[in-house]
């Protein structure tokens, strides 16, 4: 039997009279996300203080000739450095003129520039260290910009204090090997007290912040993470009305008699498929429109594409594609466990750990790192961070087109599975 288009679409009316008639519905799917959006712009959204757990990437140039050797071997003692199991810095030594090094810095490249002066050979053999640090200070993330500033200076102030005891240790020696008594004698105890008082402040680190092309304040900083946080609420809806909504609306409708009440009249399987897609995809794309809209209207986020151009455009097909996606799973879910229950714990099985370690909620870089595997593999996190890139950061579509295209070819492929399930489901429900 051919699909109905005009049956599907009344089909799909009546689904959506039914589910917005419930209370929990509009609890959900309205109610919930703006209270998300809001709590987490205005308590958790910081605009100073806090220290993301990330690796801080630094490029360690030479200010001029004969300096590239101690580069390296700067870069070499950070790569070492390790929190636990968390790798603190990503450092690489490259020998560019500092105007580029900074234009790298200006365009996400690297954290911070560490530049090794001319005067840092000499200031090494006097057990001192010496160098300049070159960081963004003004940006949208500022917790990544102080926990880059306590890095970076920790690591030379503990490097310092190494040195230090390496001098003390030499000092020590050599007074043993002239045959003065290094403990007893008031006179070395004296000199040491001195020698240790000059040591452990031999660091000097000449601090420059660098302005990137924009400068944020604390409020335009809580307008763009409106905007994100808008969507990540819209992807965190995809996963219930898509997972447990499709599951649950599937096991309802065998549960209660009322596919076999509907099957009775002239209607297909295809057509109740489509129906129950189309209305999941309305329920998504309703609640992505209020989130977006209370974030740009209650929140003043900020967005810096239009609503009518062509980023616009390819947002719009990217969260289409994560609702069919997250659809599809709930189909599948609802054919294979086929109760209440079941579809209820497997859906929250997939959908918590999902938004909250597959980096639809948090950030990668708050996500423990044993764990974070999961967020680099999870699609969704991919098409939120493509989203989020194109709305919020202004990057070219471009960029982004091997996500869109995977993307797509992932759901086409779970959406077609999903259909083959459910086909085969009616198929046995109408034998018995």
């Amino acid at each position: 039997m051919a699909l109905r288009p005009r049956v599907v679409l009344t089909l799909t009316l009546y689904d959506l009279k039914r589910s917005y008639r419930r209370p929990l519905t509009l609890f959900w799917e309205a109610l919930f996300p703006i209270f998300m959006i809001t709590l987490t712009v205005y308590v958790f959204i910081p605009t100073g203080g806090g220290t993301p757990a990330k690796t801080v990437r630094v490029l360690v140039v030479p200010e001029g000739e004969g300096l590239l050797d101690h580069c390296r071997e700067l870069a070499k003692y950070m790569n070492n450095v390790t929190v636990g199991e968390h790798r603190l810095f990503n450092a690489t030594a490259v020998s560019v003129e500092l105007d580029e090094a900074i234009e790298m810095l200006r365009n996400g490249t690297c954290d911070a520039v560490v530049v090794v002066p001319r005067d840092y050979p000499e200031m090494l053999e006097r057990f001192k260290i010496h160098v300049k640090v070159y960081r963004l200070a003004g940006t949208l993330d500022q917790m990544s910009e102080q926990f880059t500033a306590y890095a970076v200076r920790s690591f030379f102030d503990a490097s310092g204090r190494y040195v230090a005891g390496g001098c003390l240790v030499y000092l020590a020696q050599k007074l043993r090997r002239a045959g003065i008594a290094v403990s007893g004698d008031p006179l070395v105890a004296y000199v040491l007290e001195r020698a240790e008082e000059v040591a452990f402040n031999n660091t000097v680190i000449e601090e420059h912040e660098v302005t990137p092309r924009k400068t944020m304040s604390p409020e335009e900083v809580r307008r763009y993470a409106a905007g994100i946080m808008a969507m990540a609420m819209a992807f965190v809806e995809y996963l219930f009305t898509g997972i447990l909504g499709a599951g649950s609306a599937i096991v309802e409708k065998f549960e209660r008699r009322y596919m076999e009440r509907l099957l009775s009249t002239r209607l297909s399987p295809w057509e109740l498929f489509a129906s129950l897609t189309l209305g999941l995809l309305v329920e998504g794309a309703s609640v992505t429109v209020l989130c977006l809209a209370f974030a740009a209207y209650a929140l003043r986020a900020i967005y810096v594409i239009g609503p009518l151009s062509v980023e616009a455009l390819f947002i719009a097909a990217l969260a289409l594609v994560a609702m069919l996606l997250t659809t599809s799973v709930g189909v599948m879910i609802g054919t294979v466990f086929r109760s209440t229950e079941a579809v209820n714990a497997v859906a929250n099985l997939i959908i918590w750990p999902t938004m909250f370690l597959g980096g639809i909620w948090l950030p990668k870089w708050m996500i423990p790192e044993a764990v974070r595997w999961f967020a680099d593999i999870n699609p969704l996190s991919h098409m939120l961070q493509a989203i989020i890139g194109v709305m919020t950061y202004g990057r070219p579509v471009t960029e982004y087109l091997p996500t869109l295209a995977a993307s797509l070819a992932l759901s086409a492929v779970l959406m077609s599975l999903s259909a083959l399930l459910y086909r085969r489901y009616v198929a046995s429900f109408l034998e018995r």
